[in-house]
């Protein structure tokens, strides 16, 4: 089992467990300053 950590969401301020492959890869793309939970990221290309 892959290890996880805790996030917050930057919109919501729900807490989220991801896998820390995935947040490196977030933080390497560079494409956000702060995590959006998958609810909250439809929402926002919903309203787009």
């Amino acid at each position: 089992m892959a290890e996880t950590e805790t996030v917050k969401c930057g919109r919501c301020d729900e807490w989220f467990e991801l896998e820390r492959e995935k947040i490196a890869k977030i933080k390497k793309e560079g494409k956000v300053k702060e995590y959006i939970c998958p609810d909250c990221d439809e929402e926002i290309k919903a309203n787009e």
